[in-house]
C-alpha cells in the first residue's frame, strides 16, 4: 500500500488469468515482489448459469415454464369466459329456483378448480419472469392472482347469501344475488382474460 495525496493506494505487482494460479504463487513466493498479485477469472453472465444457459436443454426448461404458466392462465381464463357467457344464462334461462339449485353445486365444484389453476398459473408466471425476465409473465401471474383476494373479499358475501338461500330451501332475492354474481364473476373473467393475452405475448415472444 502506498499514501497518494492523503489516501492509501494499492500497487499491484501484475494481473494473471486464473489458469496461471501456480505461477502467481511462485512470484508471490520469490521475495521479490513490491505489490498484489491478482488472479482474473472469467467474467460470468445470467446467460451462463445453470438454469438460463444458452443451450438446447436450458431453453426446454425454460420453455415449459411459460407453458405452465399460459396454459393454467388459459384454463381458467377460458372456464370463466364459458360460465359468464353460456352456463350462468342457461340455468337463468330455466328460472330462478332452477338456477339457485344449480348454481350451488356448481360453484362448490367450480371454486376448487379455479382456485388451483389461479394459484399454480399465477406462481408458475412470476417464476417464469425470474427466470426469463419478460414483464409479460409478471403483469400476467399478478393479474391471475388478484383473481384470489377478489374472490375472497369481493364475491364471497354474494355467494354466501346464495348458498344460505339454497340451504333453506327458499328462492328470496337470489334472482337479483345471481345477477350480481354473474357481474362480479365476469371481472374475474375479464383479468384472466388479459393475464393469458401478456402470458402469450411473452411465451411467443421466447
Amino acid at each position: 500500500m502506498a499514501v497518494d495525496s492523503g489516501k492509501l493506494r494499492a500497487i499491484l505487482e501484475t494481473i494473471l488469468p486464473l489458469s496461471e494460479a501456480r505461477r502467481a504463487q511462485e512470484i508471490s513466493q520469490s521475495g521479490y515482489t513490491r505489490g498484489k498479485i491478482v488472479l482474473k477469472g472469467p467474467a460470468v453472465t445470467l446467460e451462463q448459469t445453470p438454469l438460463l444457459k444458452s443451450d438446447a436443454s436450458g431453453w426446454i426448461v425454460l420453455s415449459a415454464v411459460g407453458l405452465l404458466a399460459t396454459a393454467f392462465c388459459g384454463l381458467f381464463a377460458g372456464a370463466a369466459v364459458y360460465i359468464n357467457l353460456v352456463e350462468h344464462p342457461a340455468r337463468m334461462s330455466c328460472g330462478v329456483e332452477a338456477a339457485l339449485r344449480e348454481w350451488a353445486p356448481s360453484y362448490k365444484r367450480a371454486s376448487i378448480m379455479q382456485a388451483s389453476l389461479a394459484i399454480l398459473g399465477g406462481v408458475t408466471a412470476v417464476l417464469a419472469w425470474a427466470l426469463v425476465g419478460r414483464l409479460g409473465y409478471l403483469v400476467g401471474g399478478l393479474l391471475l392472482l388478484a383473481v384470489v383476494p377478489f374472490t375472497l373479499i369481493v364475491i364471497f358475501p354474494t355467494n354466501r347469501l346464495l348458498l344460505e338461500l339454497h340451504a333453506t330451501g327458499q328462492v328470496g332475492n337470489a334472482h337479483e344475488l345471481l345477477r350480481r354474481w354473474n357481474a362480479l364473476h365476469a371481472v374475474r373473467s375479464a383479468l384472466s382474460v388479459l393475464a393469458f393475452v401478456l402470458m402469450l405475448t411473452s411465451l411467443v415472444r421466447g
